[in-house]
């Protein structure tokens, strides 16, 4: 069985570049273009990746340039509080070298989630949604 591939992901900014060179260049055969999103970002991308980005208005990257993904955030006060705590932690922590843990943020995410009125079953907290958060 083959190594699982990892999945690669172009910023806003990226995204804009590809689009420009892409206007700049629209007669380019799409492994051409593949090996030019290789040299200059030093990633590999798929054919239908590229696809979707060709045919995305440059509007929708327009937002904010280090972004990845355009998700949209389901409880953006819960997680804006969580992000003070985080922050939060860090300043107070800087000194001493003690480092936030991951049960400490979960627990402290769940407070949040009850204080916010917001039920385990509409947001459950795992890791994969502290990754998001940190």
């Amino acid at each position: 069985m083959s190594p699982k591939k990892r999945r690669t992901f172009l910023t806003n900014a990226q995204k804009l570049q590809l689009k420009q060179f892409w206007s700049e260049h629209p007669d380019l055969q799409l492994l051409a273009v593949v090996d030019w999103v290789r040299e200059r970002f030093g990633v590999s991308v798929g054919r239908a990746t590229l696809y979707r980005i060709y045919h995305t208005p440059a509007s929708a990257f327009a937002g904010n340039a280090q972004q990845k993904k355009g998700r949209r955030v389901k409880f953006p006060q819960l997680e804006r509080d969580v992000l003070a705590f985080y922050e939060e932690s860090r300043r107070l922590n800087e000194g001493s070298g003690a480092v936030l843990s991951d049960d400490a943020l979960l627990r402290a995410a769940a407070e949040l989630r009850v204080r916010h009125g917001i039920s385990e079953s509409e947001l459950k907290l795992s890791n994969g949604w502290r990754w998001r958060i940190t």
